[in-house]
């Protein structure tokens, strides 16, 4: 929804600042369905972006403005982020837990970083206990820590983060200084903006559509390049177009299934809560059936599996952990509770590899062990 919500915004934008220019209705109806797209994906990050944008933009149109349009901004952003505080939202918690966490990594090696890609591998020794608490499903695996900013200082500390900033710093600075490289502005500051809250510059096209955005506004700000694209306004908009559609049309196919799986894996859920496992072992096959690639799924179904206890089932459980295993490799409670059913089934050999790798992979083993009251005093 993230991505989605970005390219939404990049057309919404682009788009609009056409209309404006050429007062042609095609351009107009191609923001109002990139608007509509927006309100789909149900995207945090990408409507505040989408917010900042909007006020950027009436800032190009009534630059005399431009004080009240920023102070009106901050009042609504803190308005909004004050409302999410009140109403305790699992999002924003979840967030504010694992930036925490991960400055303390930052904290050890803050002018080099770990390295490029160290994320994932660095943070489980950081992480505390409670990000999970907060939590109502089981994440098993953390790729970034869902703000770019971070990520960067994570990876390569002042240096890189300063680096990226500086540069793009300097790219605003020229593009708003200039009334053709205006809207660019607005497009990357916006993108920047939500790479603040949802790191949608982990996923590929996302970045590439950043890139593009960067190009385009250097060519209209240069001045050899500008007469080569007086006849290639069209064409630009039309390439932009062709890729929203296209990319639109892959997510779609895949976000209906992904949709339709998340219902019945909430409905999973809410029937294991409600102790009944039938109709949860049911929703959670039937989860997996529209989206087999989602570890969650058969983590729970794992654990369900487990919770019941018989030799049948302890053997459905392997299987299904294994998956996760396959799926999210050397990751959290998969090993631990791979040690619990295999010691029950009587494989004590395998069930002590596994708790090695459980302690190995996830400093925090005993602090499970003793939430899930697995020993007695002894």
């Amino acid at each position: 929804p993230n991505d989605l919500a970005l390219f939404t915004n990049f057309i919404f934008f682009l788009s609009l600042s056409y209309y404006k220019k050429y007062k042609k209705i095609r351009f107009l109806l191609l923001s109002l369905i990139a608007l509509f797209i927006l309100l789909g994906t149900k995207s945090g990050s990408g409507g505040v972006a989408f917010i900042l944008g909007g006020f950027l933009f009436l800032s190009i149109i009534f630059p005399k403005y431009r004080f009240y349009w920023g102070c009106l901004f901050m009042i609504f952003l803190l308005s909004v982020f004050g409302l999410i505080m009140a109403q305790r939202g699992e999002s924003l918690f979840y967030r504010l837990f694992l930036w925490r966490d991960s400055l303390k990594a930052i904290k050890l090696h803050p002018v080099r970083g770990w390295g490029l890609g160290s994320f994932q591998y660095v943070f489980p020794y950081f992480r505390k206990p409670d990000i999970f608490m907060i939590l109502k499903t089981h994440q098993v695996e953390f790729i970034h820590p869902e703000n770019y900013f971070i990520h960067l200082l994570f990876q390569g500390g002042i240096i890189y983060l300063s680096s990226f900033l500086i540069a793009n710093f300097l790219l605003l600075t020229k593009l708003f200084s200039n009334r053709d490289g205006q809207i660019y502005g607005v497009l990357i500051s916006l993108f920047l903006f939500q790479n603040l809250f949802s790191e949608t510059f982990a996923s590929f096209l996302p970045f590439i559509c950043y890139v593009l955005v960067i190009a385009m506004g250097l060519v209209r700000i240069t001045p050899f390049l500008k007469p080569m694209i007086v006849e290639m306004k069209f064409p630009f908009l039309l390439m932009s177009v062709f890729c929203f559609i296209i990319v639109s049309l892959i997510i779609s196919i895949v976000g209906v299934r992904l949709f339709v799986a998340d219902i019945y894996l909430n409905r999973a859920i809410y029937n294991s809560q409600s102790i009944n496992f039938a109709q949860a072992e049911k929703f959670y096959k039937k989860s997996i059936s529209w989206n087999y690639f989602s570890p969650l799924a058969h983590y729970l179904l794992a654990n369900l599996y487990l919770e019941k206890g018989n030799q049948e089932d302890l053997y459905r459980a392997l299987q299904y952990y294994t998956d996760v295993e396959n799926m999210a490799g050397d990751y959290l409670q998969v090993y631990f509770f791979k040690w619990i059913v295999l010691y029950r089934l009587g494989d004590d050999a395998f069930a002590d590899r596994y708790f090695q790798k459980a302690f190995r992979n996830d400093p925090y083993i005993f602090y499970w062990i003793h939430k899930l009251f697995l020993f007695n005093d002894s």
